[in-house]
């Protein structure tokens, strides 16, 4: 209910409202969460943000997707955490918070990390 009333619903403020709740689910959220940083309404895109810093960690997104049978949607995600990391550059839509460009830049390390590892079947890299 919360997905489609983020993504779906023509109020931005039942967006905002269903964008708050989703966080407050956790990181199994956090895909849904980076499509809704496309939203064209800021107020959505920053309730998006808030709800990503204030409920998630790096390290709690990377965990909720560790597991084999949602492991394959690390490079998923890793690459729509570049793409928005990208836009905000290129500032295509409003700047992105500080506080959640840390957290993407983060994200971006600690899943890099483990798609790397994934490619060497398990094994740590050696640089």
């Amino acid at each position: 209910m919360f997905i489609e009333g983020a993504t779906k619903d023509r109020s931005s403020t039942i967006r905002s409202e269903c964008v708050s709740g989703l966080g407050q689910i956790g990181p199994a959220t956090f895909r849904t969460l980076l499509l809704v940083l496309h939203d064209g309404d800021h107020t959505v895109r920053e309730a998006a943000s808030n709800a990503i810093v204030k409920n998630m960690t790096p390290q709690t997104v990377d965990d909720a997707f560790a597991e084999s049978n949602v492991r394959y949607q690390r490079q998923s995600i890793l690459c729509s955490v570049r793409e928005i990391m990208t836009a905000n550059e290129r500032q295509n839509f409003t700047l992105l918070s500080a506080a959640l460009t840390s957290f993407l830049s983060r994200l971006t390390d600690v899943l890099e990390a483990g798609v790397e590892n994934v490619h060497n079947n398990g094994q740590p890299s050696h640089q």
